[in-house]
C-alpha cells in the first residue's frame, strides 16, 4: 500500500473543509470512523478528533475549531458505519454531540472475535492481514492541544484507513461461516448498550474505590472526604482525578490519618509535589473537618446483598454446562467468552430455562448464543426436572 495513501488526509476545521467532506460523504455506501479522547488530560473529557475515510481518502475532522458541525454529524447519522470497538466510539461521540447511529454499524473487532481470531486488536489484524506495523506513539497523546504534530495527524489517519478493507474480508469470511446473523446482532447490541449507557457507580458510592472495604470506619470516613477533595481540585483544574492523588495513595492517607489526628501532614505519606499552596491547605482542611464527623453520619460498609441460595445442583449444572460451551466454541475455532461468559452460564446454571426466549432473558444472551446453547442446556437439565 502507498504510505502517502494512508496518511495523506484533509483537515475539517472551516466551513469549506466540511462541504468537501460532505460532498463526498454523500456519494458513499459507508464511512471508515474512529475518535481520539482527551480523558488522560482533563476531569470533563470529550472527543478532540473523529477521523473519516471514505474510497481510501482520510478526513481529519476537528470539533474543537470553531466550526458548525451539524449537517455533517446528521449525513454521518445515516451513513452505514464501520469501527473497531464500535462501543468506546459511539459512547463518545454520544455524550459529546448527542451523536445516534441511524443505520447499520459493522465493528471489525467484534468480527474478528466471531471469525476466531486470537490476536483482535486493529494493530494485529493490520499487520496480519496487511503487513503493515502501525505507529503506537499516538495512544497516550493530549488530542486536546493544538497544533497537532505530524506523528498524531500519521497516528490518526491509520485508525481508519484499514477498516474498509478489513470489513470487506470480514464480511466475506462472515459470510462463508454463515455468521453474518450473529454479527448484525452483536453490532445491535452493541448499539442498544451505548444508548441505555449509564455510570455503573452510585455518585453517593462513587468514593469507596477498590480496597475500601477493608479499611475501618474512621479510615473509610477519611477517605470519602480525601476524595471529595480531589473531585472538587480535578474539577477546578479540569485535570484526571489520578493526576490530583492516585487511589492508592488516598487510601493509605485515610489509614494514616485516621491514627494521627494531632500530626501534622507532612509526617504521613508522602503527597504529590503538585500538592502544595492552596491545594495543600483543602486537603488539610478536609481531614481536619473528617475528625469532626458525628459518629451517626460517619460512613459504613454497604450491608452483603442478600441472594437467594442456589438450589445444591447449580454448581453440577454450571459444570456441564462450562464443559459443553467450551466444547461446542471449540469446534466453531471461537474463543469460549465469544459464545457465553461464566456469569451467564453460571445465571442460566441457576434458573434453569427451558425454552430459547427464556434462555436469553436469563442468561443476557443473543439469540445466536442461545440457539448453540439451547440443546446442550435441554440435555442437561433433563437430569434436574422443574419442582
Amino acid at each position: 500500500m502507498d504510505n502517502n495513501q494512508q496518511t495523506s488526509h484533509l483537515y475539517v476545521d472551516n466551513a469549506s473543509a466540511v462541504a468537501a467532506l460532505l460532498s463526498h460523504m454523500g456519494s458513499a455506501e459507508s464511512v471508515a470512523i474512529d475518535t481520539e479522547a482527551d480523558s488522560l488530560y482533563h476531569y470533563y473529557h470529550k472527543v478532540c478528533l473523529i477521523q473519516i475515510t471514505l474510497d481510501e481518502q482520510n478526513y481529519i475532522v476537528d470539533p474543537l475549531s470553531d466550526v458548525d458541525l451539524d449537517g455533517f454529524l446528521a449525513t454521518l447519522a445515516q451513513k452505514p458505519l464501520i469501527l473497531h470497538d464500535a462501543g468506546y466510539d459511539l459512547r463518545m461521540m454520544r455524550s459529546s454531540f448527542g451523536f445516534k447511529p441511524e443505520n447499520k454499524v459493522f465493528d471489525t473487532m467484534l468480527a474478528a472475535q466471531l471469525l476466531g481470531h486470537e490476536k483482535f486488536g486493529l494493530g494485529s489484524l493490520v499487520e496480519n492481514f496487511f503487513g503493515i506495523v502501525m505507529p503506537k506513539g499516538g495512544q497516550k497523546s493530549d488530542w486536546s492541544r493544538r497544533p497537532l504534530s505530524p506523528n498524531q495527524l500519521m497516528y490518526a489517519t491509520e485508525d481508519t484507513f484499514y477498516l474498509h478493507k478489513l470489513a470487506e474480508i470480514f464480511a466475506d469470511e462472515l459470510e462463508k461461516l454463515q455468521r453474518t446473523d450473529w454479527h448484525q446482532q452483536w453490532c445491535e447490541k452493541t448499539l442498544q448498550a451505548v444508548e441505555s449507557y449509564k455510570p455503573a457507580v452510585d455518585p453517593e458510592d462513587a468514593w469507596r474505590i477498590k480496597g475500601a472495604r477493608f479499611l475501618d470506619i474512621e479510615a473509610l470516613t477519611q477517605l470519602r472526604s480525601i476524595w471529595k477533595w480531589r473531585e472538587v481540585e480535578s474539577q477546578k483544574e479540569d485535570v484526571p482525578p489520578f493526576k490530583v492523588m492516585q487511589n492508592s495513595l488516598m487510601l493509605r492517607l485515610a489509614v494514616w490519618a485516621s491514627r494521627h489526628s494531632r500530626t501534622s501532614l507532612s509526617k504521613g505519606p508522602r503527597l504529590p509535589k503538585n500538592c502544595r499552596g492552596r491545594r495543600l491547605q483543602e486537603l488539610k482542611k478536609a481531614i481536619a473537618l473528617s475528625y469532626e464527623i458525628p459518629e451517626s453520619e460517619k460512613p459504613r460498609h454497604p450491608k452483603p446483598k442478600h441472594h437467594p441460595k442456589p438450589p445444591p445442583e447449580t454448581n453440577q449444572i454450571f459444570e456441564e454446562l462450562k464443559t459443553e460451551c467450551d466444547r461446542i466454541a471449540a469446534e466453531l475455532n471461537i474463543a469460549s467468552q465469544v459464545l457465553s461468559s461464566r456469569a451467564k452460564l453460571k445465571s442460566i446454571a441457576m434458573r434453569k430455562p427451558r425454552d430459547i426466549e427464556e434462555i436469553q432473558k436469563c442468561g443476557g444472551i443473543m439469540k445466536w448464543q442461545a440457539d448453540l446453547l439451547a440443546p446442550s442446556i435441554e440435555n442437561i437439565l433433563k437430569e434436574f426436572p422443574e419442582k
